[in-house]
């Protein structure tokens, strides 16, 4: 997760998602590998409070979490 994260949402969001529904199933399963990666926690739940709006920033910052995992 990159420091200072939700203050950089504060400050530039950048474009919206073309297809925020991407972003959604992405999100959603996610939260289903919380339960057998609870190291990924706090990172799925920062990006799930941004699922109704998302913006490049959070899809570049799913995607990074997908390529820890």
């Amino acid at each position: 997760m990159e420091l200072n994260f939700k203050k950089l949402c504060g400050s530039v969001f950048g474009p919206g998602l073309a297809n925020p529904t991407e972003h959604l199933q992405l999100v959603g399963a996610l939260m289903f590998l919380v339960n057998f990666r609870p190291d990924i926690c706090f990172t799925v739940n920062m990006l799930s409070q941004y699922t109704t709006e998302p913006h490049h920033i959070h899809w570049i910052a799913a995607k990074i979490l997908l390529r820890y995992l």
